[in-house]
């Protein structure tokens, strides 16, 4: 299962990757769980810091120079993975 601390990465993915809401009230039931966050703001932060207490991965999502969703004149966001 991938997990993150931002609604505001949820929202921003939801067109090409699932992630589901983490809090600390979560029951963690998949033995590896990755953690996402976006670069080294807040979330970013968070996952690593996840990753390291349930000894598993994290990824960071970072903007990036490709228009991956719509175009910016439909005010969609800009995204890429890196």
């Amino acid at each position: 299962m991938y997990y993150t601390t931002s609604k505001k990465l949820i929202e921003n993915v939801s067109g090409f990757f699932t992630l589901k809401l983490y809090s600390i009230f979560n029951k963690l039931t998949h033995k590896k769980p990755i953690f996402y966050g976006w670069g080294l703001k807040r979330s970013g932060i968070k996952a690593i810091n996840l990753s390291r207490k349930y000894n598993t991965s994290f990824i960071l999502f970072e903007d990036g120079f490709i228009r991956s969703i719509g175009l910016g004149i439909h005010n969609s966001p800009t995204f890429s993975i890196n």
